[in-house]
């Protein structure tokens, strides 16, 4: 069993990871742990690096945190005031 730490303790964001590895490896194969750990961005990330910094530095801190896991997952919600609509 694949031990996955989601950088995170937001219930949706956990369902959505679980749901991806359960999707990749199946049904049981992991188990998803949340932690809370810090982004070093603002609350609301307003630009696509921002975002992006958000979530690799909530990564770093997860594998800090939680080193003997297997997989370390962080989703970073941002908005993007430069977007495009075709």
């Amino acid at each position: 069993m694949y031990h996955v730490v989601a950088a995170t303790t937001n219930p949706a964001k956990i369902r959505a990871i679980a749901q991806a590895f359960n999707d990749v490896f199946g049904e049981g194969s992991c188990h998803i742990e949340g932690v809370e750990v810090e982004s070093g961005v603002a609350a609301q990330p307003l630009t696509h690096l921002e975002t992006r910094t958000g979530a690799r530095q909530r990564v770093m801190n997860a594998r800090q945190v939680r080193p003997e896991a297997a997989f370390w997952v962080a989703i970073e919600a941002g908005i993007e005031d430069d977007c495009v609509f075709a």
